[in-house]
């Protein structure tokens, strides 16, 4: 009896849709940051979400399926200063931007994305957090 229960819930999770989803499949669409991290003078600064609001800071990353991506950002980082849009790729567990303007700018994440929220971490090559940024699908509209 049990194996028959155990049975039914694999052959609904290989007739669901999720299974053969992409990641590159769920990234397109607006992705709104609500909380980040970075190091500055050695010490590990959190803004949440709450402090985002106060100084009006924003940063919206936008896919689009044919591997455009925008960026609209006001983030007091220099990440993202120079960069407005260009294209995405994945490989592995890394996003890659490449800038619109200047094909040299490439800026790679490690990213993950797991129930519904978008991670992204960039660290300089002695292994400071430049930016570990939570995106959540953003409202229509915004």
């Amino acid at each position: 009896m049990k194996a028959k229960s155990v049975f039914a819930k694999v052959k609904f999770w290989l007739q669901s849709q999720a299974v053969f989803v992409r990641i590159v499949d769920l990234l397109p669409g607006g992705w709104e940051l609500y909380e980040y991290y970075f190091e500055k003078e050695d010490e590990l600064v959190n803004w949440k979400e709450a402090d985002l609001k106060v100084k009006k800071q924003s940063l919206i990353l936008s896919f689009q399926e044919n591997d455009a991506v925008e960026i609209v950002s006001n983030l007091s980082t220099p990440l993202f200063e120079s960069f407005q849009e260009g294209c995405w790729k994945v490989s592995k567990n890394y996003l890659i931007f490449n800038s619109a303007k200047d094909s040299s700018q490439i800026i790679e994440f490690q990213f993950a994305l797991v129930k519904g929220e978008l991670k992204l971490l960039k660290k300089d090559a002695d292994g400071k957090i430049l930016f570990f940024g939570f995106f959540r699908r953003s409202k229509p509209g915004i």
